[in-house]
């Protein structure tokens, strides 16, 4: 298994932190990957308190998890409410957060996504896929993804969606793959740019490989590459931060 977290380039370049975190039960039969909404100040406390909450539990399953989604959300606004007056700014401010979570049953795989990012799967012969969940609304030339703290802060935010926000659900059967895993939406620059190596990051992936994965990164986002002796200059790959659970 491979577990990655890695700052993005643009995040570095304008002094922010990396807003991605991610959970690995200790019989890696649970995955989950957090990321920080960009447009939200301090969005990183969220998904940080989320997965330390995460860890205080003694079992999560599928069965379980949206109940423990809620009552992290909910316990937090109470927390909020006894200290700050206008609660949905700081909510909203601090835990808008997409939440992507693979759960390893004995036959199957099954994929609990809220907002953007991207399911990662590998079936039998070796082909990997990357599949977008790409959970938004369109309206009026803006793009409104799916975020789980809507339901806890001014209803404004659920105007365009007919009920409150819940998880999708994605199921893949252990017949066709033999595993599954999640990543956060910026992938999404690597995948863009149809990167040359890319066969490398595939690898990678399939072997497991954490050290030299994220030390692929790393080198995908040096400002200079070399080629034949030379330094060129070159476009970073993975832009937004990336979180990798696979």
């Amino acid at each position: 298994m491979i577990s990655v977290n890695k700052i993005g380039s643009d995040h570095v370049g304008a002094n922010r932190n990396n807003q991605d975190y991610f959970y690995i039960s200790d019989d890696h039969k649970v995955k989950v990957i957090m990321d920080g909404c960009g447009s939200g100040d301090f969005s990183e406390i969220g998904p940080r308190m989320f997965n330390l909450a995460l860890r205080e539990k003694e079992h999560i399953n599928v069965e379980n998890f949206e109940e423990t989604v809620k009552e992290f959300f909910s316990k937090l606004k109470e927390a909020m409410e006894i200290i700050y007056k206008d609660v949905n700014n700081v909510l909203y401010n601090i835990s808008t957060f997409t939440i992507l979570a693979v759960f390893e049953e004995d036959d199957e795989y099954i994929v609990l996504t809220c907002g953007d990012g991207y399911i990662i799967t590998q079936d039998k012969d070796g082909l990997v896929l990357f599949n977008e969940t790409k959970e938004v609304i369109e309206d009026d030339g803006e793009e409104y993804p799916k975020y789980f703290i809507y339901n806890y802060v001014d209803k404004e935010k659920l105007k365009l969606y007919k009920e409150d926000v819940s998880f999708t659900e994605h199921i893949y059967s252990k017949d066709k793959y033999v595993n599954v895993g999640v990543a956060t939406d910026g992938l999404r620059f690597w995948r863009k740019l149809n990167h040359s190596d890319g066969e490398r990051f595939i690898e990678l992936l399939k072997k497991g490989k954490k050290g030299p994965m994220s030390r692929y990164i790393g080198k995908c986002n040096e400002k200079y590459s070399e080629e034949n002796g030379q330094a060129k200059k070159q476009v970073p790959i993975f832009q937004d931060d990336i979180s990798i659970v696979f």
